[in-house]
C-alpha cells in the first residue's frame, strides 16, 4: 500500500510536524536554554496541515489558538476517502475545537498510523503529557474528545516507519508508518492504537439485558447496558490502555478508568462523575474471529457472570451505540 512504500524511504524527522506531506509549520521562535549533552531539542509545531491524494489541497488543518486546538476539515475530501457517504459525516461545518484537553496545548502533530491514510492528532501538554484523537473516528461519530496516553516527559514527535523486520536477503523493511513521542534524551515512544474488535456485545437468551463494550482506536471505553428493544439503560465512559499483549497467543490485558456514569429512564438522562478503575482481558481464538473472549479481572463484572469468569462477546453495532 501507499503508506508502506513511503515508509521504506526511512524515518522522516519533522520536529512534531509529522505528516509526510506537511508544507508549513508555525513554530515558537523564543530562544531555548542551553541543553546538556545527549538531549534532544524540539520546537513544538503550533499548526499542522494534512494532505490526502491532492498535494495542493489541505484535507485537515490543525492549529493552536485561544488556548485550545482547532481542526478544520475539507468535507469533500475526507468523506470521499472514508465512507463516500455524506450522511456519515457527523461534524458541524467550520472549525471545531478538540475537547477534553487536560492542560494548555504546547504543540500538535497530525500523522498517519497504519498502512493507509489514518490521521491521528497528537497534542503535547505541559509536563510532557500527550493526548490523541482519531480523526477518522471524529468525522464518523462526531467525537472530539482527546484521550490521555500513558506518556510523560515527551518534548516532541517524529513520524516514520514502524514494525521493522529483516527480509531473507538481509534488507530492512517496515510494516507500517507511525508516530513516535520523543523524550529529552532522544528516546522514542511509539504512539499505540487499539487494534482489536471495537464493538463487542453479549446477551444471554434467557436474559432481557444486552451488555456492550465500545473500545475505540484512540483508547476510549464505553460500558453500556441495553434492553432487548435496544433502549439504553446504563452507560459508563472513560479510557483504557494496554498492559500486556501476547500476539502469538492472541491474549491481551488492559487497564481502564471510567469517569462518567449515565442512567437512562423515561424521564430523561441523569449523569454523574465517577471513579471506577479495573482490569480486563481479551482472548481471540483461531477460527472464531467474530468472537472475543472477555474476562473481567478487577472493577466491573461486565456481564454479571462473576469476576474472573470468561464470557464470549460477539461483534456488535457501531462505536457509541
Amino acid at each position: 500500500m501507499k503508506r508502506i512504500i513511503v515508509a521504506l524511504f526511512g524515518v522522516l524527522l519533522l520536529a512534531t510536524a509529522c505528516n509526510n506531506k506537511t508544507k508549513k509549520n508555525e513554530t515558537n521562535t523564543a530562544p531555548s536554554e542551553p541543553q546538556q549533552p545527549n538531549t534532544t531539542t524540539v520546537t513544538p509545531a503550533l499548526s499542522q496541515e494534512y494532505f490526502l491524494w491532492d498535494d495542493e489541497k489541505v484535507a485537515i488543518k490543525g492549529e493552536i489558538k485561544d488556548g485550545g486546538v482547532w481542526l478544520t476539515f475539507d468535507k469533500e475530501q475526507v468523506v470521499y476517502q472514508t465512507s463516500n457517504d455524506e450522511e456519515m459525516y457527523r461534524l458541524p461545518d467550520g472549525p471545531v475545537e478538540v475537547e477534553g484537553l487536560l492542560g494548555e496545548p504546547q504543540g500538535i502533530c497530525i500523522g498517519d498510523i497504519g498502512q493507509d491514510f489514518n490521521p491521528i492528532l497528537c497534542v503535547l501538554l505541559p509536563e510532557g503529557k500527550v493526548q490523541i484523537l482519531s480523526l477518522w473516528n471524529s468525522i464518523s461519530t462526531g467525537d472530539l474528545e482527546a484521550t490521555l496516553m500513558p506518556f510523560e516527559g515527551i518534548v516532541g514527535f517524529e513520524a516514520g516507519p514502524g514494525g521493522e523486520y529483516e527480509s531473507e536477503d538481509g534488507e530492512i523493511n517496515y510494516d507500517y508508518v507511525t508516530i513516535y513521542g520523543l523524550d529529552a534524551q532522544g528516546g522514542k515512544h511509539e504512539v499505540p492504537l487499539y487494534l482489536l474488535e471495537h464493538n463487542l456485545e453479549y446477551s444471554d437468551n434467557d436474559e432481557v439485558l444486552v451488555y456492550r463494550l465500545y473500545l475505540s482506536e484512540d483508547w476510549k471505553m464505553q460500558y453500556v447496558i441495553d434492553d432487548r428493544a435496544h433502549d439504553r439503560m446504563e452507560e459508563e465512559r472513560g479510557r483504557f490502555w494496554e498492559l500486556e499483549a501476547d500476539w502469538d497467543n492472541m491474549v491481551f490485558r488492559f487497564g481502564y478508568e471510567l469517569t462518567e456514569a449515565f442512567v437512562y429512564s423515561e424521564n430523561g438522562v441523569k449523569g454523574n462523575d465517577e471513579d471506577v478503575k479495573g482490569i480486563f482481558e481479551i482472548r481471540r481464538k483461531e477460527g472464531e474471529w467474530n468472537s472475543s473472549f472477555v474476562t473481567p479481572i478487577e472493577g466491573i463484572d461486565f456481564c454479571q457472570k462473576g469476576m474472573n469468569k470468561t464470557v464470549k462477546f460477539v461483534a456488535g453495532s457501531a462505536y457509541g451505540g
